[in-house]
């Protein structure tokens, strides 16, 4: 049938006759997004009288069409800058709330399938979560406890209570929601702008609380699989990887600054991951930015993450301070920038980005770390490298190291802990 054909009141009355399954449902839900005479003819009525007395059969759920229905009206309005005149309209859609996400949270499992379905639907219920909470009285409501579920599933939602890490915690199965994660993460051909979601929610629930996401994550080896997807990004177009550096690099901290063994932590994951790798991708391509774009103190240059490093070295303070050198760290540190130190430096030196302060930056850890032609040599010739070693230690010797990167006045993150820290090892 041809909606050309019809007046909008017309396409309403067929509308109510559809199953809400039906291609008719679907083209007045797209073009409700682009014509304000639908809305106006009483389409979100139909709508939400689909969404919530219809019942999902087998793996097809019925809501889907009348949502994405729902879903234009509301953002044809907002767009439309119309909130005043289509003000009961809004009414009419806000007060079906309950009635609407307790029908999708019935069908909770046709959200979780990790398939073109499955983010289908993820879609459609994480715009309409998006939506609804520009309604002050329905926001209040987006954290009850079987919300939650879709919020965590959905990745998105407002800003939430103090407690939503804990009810969530309680709200979904954590073994099979890590393995999601793990999952999400391993496959090789992920766009961008997935991962980037994936990533964000990550970092959101691991973000100023290690307890109860971090010890999961963890241990069930989520950060590697992070790591190795922003690594693989690399590969692919270069739109998003600003923000998944970014992204990247404040999981990371989270999950390291915020752990009970900050500095195991870190060793754990300097040892079993991918992230001086990383971090030393990430730096270089700060390096590599075009000086007006530079701030090297931004997430995902990763500066203030070796800036941390560099503390760490050179730290004592055992009971007071967070990052303090361990023999385990200070080993798993220094085998990580030998094995990638030669590239690192040569790129760092040949751009020269921030007036040299990323290259000052990596030379001064190379140097707290012990490293000499020796030991370059020793990796270069385990990585079968042999005459890269003499060029490396070149560049070594010939970058100035300003007197204040030896200085725990240097890290300046580190204020609080300055003056019960030794001083920074000239040379190891």
């Amino acid at each position: 049938m041809r909606l050309a054909l019809l007046s909008p009141q017309q396409v309403v009355s067929q509308l109510a006759k559809e199953p809400a399954t039906s291609p008719f449902m679907l083209k007045v839900a797209i073009i409700a997004a682009i014509d304000p005479r639908y809305r106006r003819a009483g389409v979100a009525k139909v709508f939400i009288q689909k969404v919530s007395s219809g019942q999902s059969t087998g793996d097809i759920p019925h809501w889907q069409y009348p949502m994405l229905g729902i879903i234009n009206v509301l953002a044809s309005i907002c767009t439309d800058q119309s909130r005043q005149r289509d003000v009961a309209i809004l009414r009419e859609v806000y007060s079906a709330y309950q009635q609407i996400f307790d029908v999708i949270v019935k069908d909770f499992h046709l959200l979780t399938p990790l398939n073109k379905l499955g983010d289908n639907r993820r879609g459609v219920v994480a715009a309409a979560l998006s939506l609804f909470r520009e309604d002050p009285e329905t926001k209040r409501k987006l954290y009850e406890l079987g919300m939650l579920r879709l919020i965590v599933h959905s990745g998105t939602g407002p800003l939430p209570p103090p407690d939503y890490l804990e009810r969530i915690f309680q709200a979904v199965n954590m073994p099979r929601f890590v393995s999601r994660f793990n999952f999400l993460f391993k496959q090789k051909h992920i766009p961008g702008d997935a991962l980037w979601q994936d990533l964000s929610l990550a970092m959101h629930l691991t973000r100023g609380s290690w307890l109860p996401f971090g010890p999961h994550f963890t241990q069930a080896g989520v950060p590697k699989q992070v790591l190795l997807a922003i690594l693989r990004s690399l590969k692919g177009p270069s739109e998003h990887l600003c923000i998944l550096f970014s992204l990247g690099e404040v999981f990371t901290q989270e999950l390291i600054l915020n752990s009970p063994y900050p500095m195991g932590t870190l060793a754990d994951m300097i040892n079993n991951t991918r992230l001086i790798e990383v971090a030393a991708e990430g730096f270089k391509m700060a390096n590599q930015a075009p000086p007006h774009t530079q701030r090297i103190d931004d997430a995902g240059t990763f500066y203030q993450f070796f800036q941390n490093i560099g503390h760490a070295l050179g730290c004592a303070d055992t009971t007071g301070c967070k990052l303090h050198c361990t023999p385990a760290f200070r080993d798993a540190m220094r085998a990580n920038v030998e094995r990638i130190g030669i590239t690192t430096s040569i790129s760092l030196q040949e751009e020269l980005g921030a007036d040299g302060k990323y290259l000052e930056l990596w030379t001064g850890l190379t140097r707290l770390l012990g490293i000499t032609d020796k030991s370059i040599r020793e990796r270069s010739a385990e990585q079968d490298e042999e005459g890269v070693s003499e060029m490396w230690f070149g560049i070594l010797l010939q970058s100035s190291v300003p007197e204040e990167l030896t200085e725990p006045s240097y890290y300046s993150d580190w204020k609080n802990h300055k003056h019960e820290c030794k001083a920074l090892l000239e040379d190891a």
